[in-house]
């Protein structure tokens, strides 16, 4: 063992053999959850820190079904979890039944309800890459003719921009609006916090891909660029999209000379990607003629002040009632930055500067009476 000290001994013989442990996960966050700062530094290994913000999450807003089992343990709890493998995560806890189908064991199942997130100034240190679908000309003066064609060709964005991300919902919880709320909520928190964002939004659409999973525009294109499988270059991508340019060449490739099948899905989007497009589509998000390098999936932009939801999004006060009729429905956001929340439900709009809300909901957004909130006046 390299600088092995000798005058650390515990008492036990050495026997030659060292402990490897594999962690499975994503490495940059691995080396996050799993670093010890130098014994100079402090006295804790990093287990303690988790320990500790483990304890913190396991207490922070727990939400406890009035409905409990024999031994005093909530039918369902939402509550939040540090993951080693995840980080901090919001899941659905359940007792897990006993195989008898009488009763509960100890154990307690914890399943994460969705997740969706926003990114912001990327590119900002290095430029984001895709390629690029343009129209250009071909002409010959020789022989008098012109002709259109398309071309292919490395992109790269130098100016920050902020991009919607990822978006998860559990199977079993979908449906009733969840996927759509968890998806607006990335919107809401731009209307919320606009200073903390960039002046355009992207998203990128995942691209094409046939029942069995499978990329054409990978397969036949531009896997030949790397000496990688497709999931190993997608994971590197997320970290550092800009080694690609180093792989990719500079110059365009015509369209026309690619497969066919290539061809066919070139900036076409993925079959279950088409409810988020249309949604996007509402809120102002357009075609930019970028792709993605691997799976070929189009992006769409739109200037962040214009997007409906943020456009529309007004402060008002609030007035909670315990039980009281409703005639108006939709978002409303509280003004927490770190502890943000956001529902879709019933309200009555009092005047421009007023709504009522029921207990529920102020519980849910953790508000009370005369504190400020945001609602989106505008049908949008």
């Amino acid at each position: 063992i390299m600088d092995f000290d000798e005058t650390k001994e515990d008492g036990r013989p050495r026997t030659g053999y060292v402990q490897v442990d594999f962690m499975p996960g994503d490495p940059d966050w691995l080396k996050t959850y799993y670093h010890s700062p130098n014994e100079k530094d402090s006295q804790y290994k990093g287990v303690y820190r988790n320990l500790m913000i483990a304890s913190i999450a396991g207490n922070l807003d727990i939400e406890n079904s009035e409905e409990t089992i024999e031994d005093g343990r909530p039918l369902q709890s939402k509550r939040f979890m540090f993951s080693p493998r995840d980080g901090l995560v919001r899941v659905l806890r359940r007792p897990v039944p006993k195989a008898s189908g009488n009763g509960y064991t100890k154990k307690n199942n914890n399943k994460i309800i969705g997740i969706s997130a926003i990114y912001t100034s990327i590119s900002k240190d290095k430029p984001s890459v895709f390629f690029k679908l343009k129209k250009i000309k071909l002409t010959s003066t020789t022989y008098n003719f012109e002709k259109d064609a398309d071309i292919l060709k490395l992109h790269l964005i130098h100016k920050p921009y902020s991009e919607l991300g990822t978006i998860f919902i559990n199977p079993s919880s979908r449906g009733r609006g969840r996927g759509s709320l968890l998806s607006f909520a990335r919107l809401q928190l731009i209307a919320s916090h606009q200073s903390r964002f960039d002046e355009k939004t992207l998203v990128e659409i995942r691209g094409w891909k046939d029942k069995d999973n499978r990329s054409y525009f990978w397969e036949s294109f531009s896997k030949a660029f790397f000496n990688l499988d497709f999931f190993s270059v997608d994971r590197l991508s997320y970290i550092d999209n800009h080694f690609i340019t180093e792989s990719v060449p500079k110059f365009p490739f015509m369209v026309e000379l690619l497969p066919k099948r290539v061809q066919k899905v070139l900036g076409k989007p993925h079959p279950n990607a088409m409810p988020a497009l249309s949604m996007l589509a509402k809120q102002g998000f357009k075609a930019n003629g970028l792709v993605d390098i691997l799976d070929g999936g189009p992006c769409m932009e739109v200037k962040t002040s214009k997007i409906p939801i943020v456009r529309s999004s007004r402060k008002v006060t609030i007035d909670v009632k315990r039980a009281i009729n409703f005639s108006d429905y939709g978002f409303i956001v509280n003004f927490s930055l770190q502890n943000f929340r956001v529902v879709k439900e019933n309200y009555n709009l009092i005047n421009q500067n007023l709504i009522e809300i029921s207990q529920k909901t102020a519980k849910a957004l953790q508000v009370k009476s005369g504190d400020k909130v945001r609602i989106n006046i505008e049908n949008i």
